[in-house]
């Protein structure tokens, strides 16, 4: 309320109970003074209180409770490798390639850097190649792919390398990439396939 009265924050013109900073460098300094754990109990919080008033399936709402669990400390990895997908799927759904991308790229990395689970960051990497393919950029998109292959193989998920394998091989002529290299990978996953 003091803050209100100062002008500091003003009501949203449309929303009740919903107010926003008269100046994003206001915003922004306020928010940097912050510390992590504090910064990252509001995000999370925020990601709580979202996922209650969010209408299922609303793709702006799936984007912004992605946001916050994506800042969250602590973090609840499943809760925010889902919410990251499906606002993946939202944003792929409305041809935004590049959003979804950088959703999944966020997530895969969280999930990389906080001891997630490897299969999941496989499935998450798988996507994000194909994403990063379909706005262009191809050297990204490569680059997710070799590391989703290099992951499928440590932690030996035959199925997952084998598509991975699959992938990168059916777009060695359209982007390039090491042939000889792609080539190895290719009978690494057969072998591992076996005769199936």
């Amino acid at each position: 309320e003091p803050a209100r009265r100062k002008g500091v924050v003003l009501n949203h013109p449309t929303t009740p109970h919903r107010f926003s900073f008269c100046h994003a460098l206001l915003h922004d300094s306020i928010y940097d003074e912050l510390d992590l754990a504090t910064r990252g109990a509001f995000h999370a919080r925020l990601g709580r209180v979202l996922e209650q008033r969010v209408a299922a399936g609303d793709p702006s709402g799936l984007g912004e409770i992605a946001r916050h669990y994506l800042l969250a400390v602590p973090s609840d990895l499943d809760v925010c490798v889902r919410y990251c997908r499906q606002a993946a799927d939202a944003a792929r759904n409305a041809l935004g390639f590049e959003t979804a991308a950088d959703l999944l790229s966020r997530a895969s990395e969280k999930l990389a850097r906080e001891g997630g689970d490897g299969r999941i960051r496989c499935e998450l990497l798988l996507s994000l190649g194909t994403d990063r393919f379909c706005v262009g950029d191809i050297p990204n998109a490569w680059r997710a792919l070799s590391q989703g292959a290099a992951l499928a193989e440590q932690i030996a998920d035959t199925e997952l390398f084998a598509r991975f394998a699959c992938r990168i091989a059916s777009w060695l002529e359209l982007g390039g990439g090491d042939e000889e290299e792609i080539r190895r990978l290719v009978d690494r996953a057969l072998l591992a396939v076996g005769e199936s």
